[in-house]
């Protein structure tokens, strides 16, 4: 009995999961297959074991996706990559030889999706061929990492000066914390915040009177 309510807590816990997922990322499967494997970031951080990777067609149809398995605090990809069933002409199942394919993440906390490497260069996979689920050539190693920009940035600076300091090309003269907003690379917007440490130099005037030399 207990297996019993063990395996239902599971079904129901992953059904719950897949069910906040984004439509857009079920797909239908085929006999034709290869395994997309790497390391998913976000902004440079791991992704969450909530988040989910996916592969897209040239228009739009989703062709695999799955949920990320983080260990050790790196979210690793384990992607089945769906190729196209000729005995189904009415389905679009997958990707042919021929075709190129694109890479999505699923943020589950923020329920966004993610365009790799950006929305505003995304990049295109060359080179799937059907090999019944063993590992794609080229993209089988666990390594690569695959990081997801969102675009819009935030940082934190943290400076100890004398004086006066030039940031973002402002001159500061007294501590406190300060922000800066602007456009990034990628010409999202981007936000910096400065928290700045100024400290004063020291003067002193002495007066010395004295006969024929003076060491000071």
């Amino acid at each position: 009995m207990k297996k019993i309510v063990f395996l239902f807590i599971f079904l129901l816990s992953t059904f719950n999961g897949y069910s906040q997922l984004d439509s857009s990322f079920f797909f239908t499967p085929s006999p034709y297959s290869a395994t997309f494997y790497g390391q998913a970031q976000i902004d440079g951080l791991p992704a969450d074991s909530n988040d989910y990777i996916g592969a897209f067609d040239s228009l739009g149809n989703c062709v695999g996706s799955v949920q990320l398995v983080v260990n050790n605090s790196t979210a690793y990809i384990n992607l089945v990559v769906y190729g196209d069933d000729p005995t189904t002409p009415n389905i679009d199942e997958g990707i042919n030889n021929s075709e190129n394919f694109f890479l999505k993440l699923f943020d589950y906390s923020e329920s966004q999706i993610f365009d790799y490497p950006s929305s505003d260069s995304i990049y295109s996979f060359s080179g799937w061929q059907n090999n019944n689920g063993a590992p794609l050539i080229g993209y089988n190693s666990t390594d690569t990492i695959y990081n997801f920009i969102t675009c819009n940035s935030f940082s934190q600076n943290y400076i100890t000066t004398c004086d006066s300091v030039v940031w973002n090309n402002t001159t500061y003269f007294i501590s406190g914390i300060f922000s800066w907003v602007g456009t990034n690379t990628e010409g999202c917007d981007s936000t910096a915040i400065l928290n700045l440490i100024i400290n004063n130099s020291s003067t002193s005037d002495t007066s010395v009177t004295a006969c024929d030399t003076y060491l000071w």
